[in-house]
């Protein structure tokens, strides 16, 4: 059940995630195209001159690892609350809505 349905809002997944998703270990090759059309569900943004600008700044300010403020300014760029078990996003709770599920 795609979590759209299950939140009743919209779900939208940073570039770095997906590309994080698919060489999952436990995903076996056979099942990339089911996982692809699990994806293919959510919103997905590429990364456009805000989100490098603001993962650059991010990471020069914060010493946070590259995929992290990639999602980070993802999620700042289309204004919805980061949701993660990474505590580590906790650094930048004051800039961006961080939620620990």
């Amino acid at each position: 059940m795609p979590l759209q349905r299950l939140w009743r809002r919209e779900v939208q997944i940073s570039i770095i995630t997906e590309i994080e998703f698919l060489p999952w270990p436990g995903l076996a090759e056979e099942r990339i195209p089911e996982a692809r059309a699990f994806l293919n569900e959510y919103t997905s943004n590429g990364i456009g001159d805000f989100i490098r600008d603001y993962s650059a700044w991010l990471k020069r300010t914060y010493k946070l690892k590259l995929p992290d403020v990639v999602i980070a300014a993802t999620a700042k760029n289309v204004n919805v609350p980061l949701l993660t078990r990474d505590k580590g996003f906790n650094k930048i709770a004051h800039l961006i809505e961080v939620r620990l599920i």
